[in-house]
């Protein structure tokens, strides 16, 4: 093809390029032509035969590791976490429906919530944005019946922060230098002033 000048490039109409083929990613295994799954290397198929391999393997391992977890919960999270397992599946038998959020009435991304795991029917259901609203308003809660005691603990610097000369040596009797206590007071109040 001879060369062109632009001008006469211009004057062309706009070619239309055709549509990109999907990208299609195939499962790894040999023998298999299976559509990979998205973010994986394997079909479903392939995956869940993995997994079963897997575990088939590992089955001690995995008895050992979910043992040693459920000793190590208390018996008020043990029945909390039993509580949430019986709805998960009185929900996933239909024995049980879930409800439109208490609070909006929406029914938009809502979850239950069990206020008594020995009564684990009762159940309020509650949309995230407004658990989110209402786990902020029972944290503000705790921090103003917190307050009378933060302000019995000493005195505060510029960023509401308690100086730590105070604290420490009312808590652990400790004595600082004054270089320290400065280092100290900075480090802590600028990790203060990131978290909220």
């Amino acid at each position: 093809m001879p060369f062109r000048p632009l001008d006469e490039l211009d004057d062309l109409e706009e070619i239309e390029l055709p549509k990109p083929l999907p990208l299609r990613r195939i499962c790894s295994t040999k023998a298999c032509r299976g559509t990979a799954r998205p973010g994986g290397r394997h079909c479903l198929a392939c995956h869940a035969r993995a997994v079963q391999r897997y575990r088939d393997r590992h089955a001690e391992l995995l008895t050992t590791r979910r043992r040693d977890a459920a000793a190590l919960r208390d018996e008020a999270t043990r029945a909390a976490d039993s509580a949430r397992a019986k709805l998960a599946t009185a929900l996933r038998r239909g024995t049980m429906k879930q409800g439109l959020c208490q609070i909006c009435g929406t029914t938009a991304e809502f979850m239950g919530i069990i206020e008594d795991p020995q009564q684990w029917r009762d159940v309020s259901w509650v949309c995230r944005r407004d658990r989110d609203e209402a786990r902020e308003r029972q944290r503000d809660r705790q921090a103003e019946s917190l307050a009378p005691v933060n302000e019995q603990r000493g005195p505060k610097n510029e960023h509401g922060c308690l100086r730590r000369s105070s604290f420490f040596r009312r808590t652990f009797g400790l004595g600082f230098t004054s270089s320290q206590l400065e280092d100290r007071r900075a480090s802590d109040c600028r990790l203060r002033r990131r978290s909220t």
